[in-house]
């Protein structure tokens, strides 16, 4: 082992399947969420020219990025995943190439830096590919600025050289602002480098200053363009006018803003990766293979860290005992302190829970530094350092693969929730607001999920105007939607589409795995069970009909996306009997009960048997019909006064009494 020695050169490929290994191994079951389904049906309705209009409200400047990358990428999610995760390799390789410029000679004793910037756990967002592409370059623009700008100190022939590439990449802030606030290391890391070669505090507070004249501009050029000249809705300065009418209260909550982002980002951010520990268990596959990318990341970033000790000039022990870690870990500090300025000015709420933990992004750096630094200032052997590095790794690694696993599902949940509406409604008048209470997606909203579903009913669409909108009404009652009643106009703006219609035009569904997608009828009330108040209160503006049932188009999921039709089982079987209900097709309806009876797994709900009591009732198979209600009612107690009221209904029909009478009885109904 004493003779295992890799050379230099090794690290940034060793940095990029480090990527591959926290990041690759599920791409190929991912997909698209959240912004990524705004940005890729843009793409398929405008082409890259589409993007003017879709980044106007609040980076311009990003078109030009994404109207590139999806000309190349066009729309499969493969190619987007792949491209994202080579650009966090990329920034990972910058970052690695940035401490050594910073400190030649001696870059070996932070080569923890890179290699926890890779992992960093705070961060969970890395499989919305397309839209954190244009974060990750950003990021790489960055880092590449910062090296280029200690090369031209470092190379003072060749110093107006570098400067300038410096500063035509430090423009890159214009096309995401996130890293503006990280633009005040730039004087920190001119001081460590001129304090090589000016002794004199005060002169080279001076000779650090007139270097970093010439990032300013750039600097306060952006801030001013994006305070006064362009004003966002979404990122308006909010801290600038609280300041103006409350000073203190506007100074003791910054101060409070930049304590708790710095041990949120810190602590907070690494603190879950071990929570696996604390129940250690081997009851299911991914908890088998959790544990494998664990002790496979354990041991070999522990190998190849244990490799690079002494492998030649660039990494062998420093000669003259000055160790870089003091500096590294206070850049550190003040990458942390000054990384939230984007976020505390514009009053963001900042966390770690999705979608808020993006704001962790330009934090990251500081924390590598930081932790790179009391790795080797703290830790007296080399082995110890390696131990705790690889112990840091490789739970990491464990919490972002489970992290993506969460991401896989989601995707595959996506399919199926987009497959069972197309079964139950093979067409929707346009204009329709498709309304719920919330869908079981953590990484998806109802404007992100607005986007496929026109892409399902309206594959054709070649304008601003969007036919559907999807509301939650848990997230938009007050707000996009100003009340749940009829005659209520509903007017959305998303980014450069539009939907325009009203509450007269609603259809009202509920979808809570593992139960069936259920459209909600108010004819039927019986069967609005187990659902939120706050969806049984906008019954009155339920309108199944406008489902069209008779259209010769039936709308699928984009094939390009989702995988094959799934094998046809209870859902299948209830959404089509629930379809043919709707047209008082009954003899269909209980063919699908015959089909679906025979299925090995059976409602999970049992009001879902609801439709085909109805069926077999109204096609004279009432023997059927009765049998399974005992069955729903011995599945769930609590449905007996639902099923007394389905039966109540049936037998306002003449030749159903005698059969609603014999159920009520059984069923211990209060007969009216």
């Amino acid at each position: 082992m004493k003779k295992f020695v890799l050379p230099g050169w090794t690290i940034p490929i060793a940095l990029f399947l480090l990527c591959c290994l926290s990041f690759g191994l599920l791409i190929p079951w991912l997909g698209f969420y959240w912004d990524d389904w705004n940005f890729i049906y843009s793409y398929h309705v405008f082409g890259p020219g589409g993007f003017g209009a879709f980044m106007a409200s609040d980076r311009p400047a990003s078109q030009y990025f994404f109207a590139a990358l999806t000309a190349l990428l066009k729309e499969a999610p493969l190619g987007y995943q792949l491209f994202t995760l080579t650009l966090r390799g990329l920034t990972a390789a910058a970052l690695w190439w940035l401490v050594g410029n910073i400190w030649p000679g001696r870059q070996g004793r932070l080569i923890w830096v890179p290699f926890l910037f890779v992992v960093y756990p705070g961060f969970i967002e890395q499989p919305i590919s397309l839209t954190y592409s244009n974060h990750w370059f950003g990021y790489l623009c960055f880092m590449l600025s910062l090296s280029l700008m200690v090369l031209a100190l470092r190379r003072p022939k060749q110093y107006w050289l570098f400067t300038a590439l410096a500063v035509l990449l430090q423009i890159s802030v214009f096309q995401i602002d996130y890293h503006y606030g990280l633009e005040f290391m730039r004087p920190l890391i001119i001081w460590y480098i001129l304090s090589e070669n000016i002794p004199s505090r005060m002169r080279r507070l001076g000779s650090s200053g007139l270097r970093w004249l010439p990032y300013l501009p750039v600097t306060f050029f952006y801030v001013y363009w994006r305070s006064v000249l362009f004003k966002s809705y979404l990122y308006e300065p909010g801290m600038v006018s609280q300041k103006l009418e409350k000073p203190l209260s506007a100074a003791l909550g910054l101060a409070q803003s930049v304590f708790q982002d710095f041990f949120k980002t810190s602590l907070a951010a690494w603190t879950p990766v071990f929570d696996r520990l604390s129940s250690i268990r081997f009851e299911t596959a991914t908890d088998w293979f959790y544990w494998g990318v664990v002790l496979v990341s354990a041991a070999a970033a522990g190998l190849y860290l244990f490799s690079q000790r002494g492998s030649g000039p660039d990494l062998a022990q420093d000669t003259a005992g000055i160790s870089p870690a003091p500096q590294a870990a206070w850049l550190g500090v003040w990458a942390m302190l000054v990384a939230g300025i984007p976020f505390v000015i514009s009053l963001f709420p900042h966390n770690l829970l999705f979608p808020y933990e993006r704001y962790t992004l330009p934090f990251m750096l500081g924390v590598s530094f930081l932790l790179g630094g009391l790795i080797e200032l703290l830790l007296r052997t080399q082995r110890q350092k390696v131990v705790i590095t690889a112990l840091l790794i490789s739970f990491a690694v464990g919490a972002h693969f489970e992290t993506a696993n969460t991401f896989r599902r989601e995707w595959e949940n996506q399919g199926n929730f987009f497959w069972q509406l197309s079964w139950r409604a093979p067409a929707i008048r346009p204009g329709t607001l498709l309304l719920t209470y919330d869908l079981p997606f953590q990484y998806d909203t109802d404007y992100s999920l607005t986007a496929p579903l026109n892409w399902m009913y309206a594959p054709q669409q070649a304008g601003p105007d969007l036919p559907y909108l999807l509301f939650f009404i848990k997230n938009r009652l007050g707000g996009g939607l100003d009340s749940a009643r009829p005659n209520i106009a509903v007017n959305k703006d998303l980014r450069s589409f539009t939907f325009s219609g009203s509450t007269n035009q609603t259809l009202l569904f509920f979808y809570s795995p593992p139960g069936c997608l259920r459209i909600l009828d108010p004819s039927r009330p019986e069967e609005w069970v187990n659902l939120p108040q706050s969806l049984v209160d906008a019954s009155s503006l339920a309108r199944p009909e406008l489902v069209e049932s008779s259209s010769a188009a039936t709308a699928r999921p984009p094939a390009n996306f989702f995988n094959a039709e799934p094998a046809h089982q209870w859902c299948y079987d209830f959404e089509k009997a629930d379809l043919a209900r709707q047209g008082e097709d009954w003899a269909k309806v209980a063919s699908l009960g015959d089909a679906a009876l025979k299925l090995p797994l059976q409602a999970q709900e049992p009001v879902e048997y609801f439709a085909f009591i109805e069926g077999y009732a109204r096609s004279a198979r009432l023997e059927q019909a009765e049998a399974l209600s005992q069955t729903a009612a011995a599945k769930s107690g609590l449905l007996k006064p639902n099923l007394c009221a389905l039966w109540h209904r049936l037998g306002k029909t003449a030749d159903l009494q005698p059969a609603a009478a014999r159920q009520q009885l059984k069923l211990g109904c209060r007969l009216n």
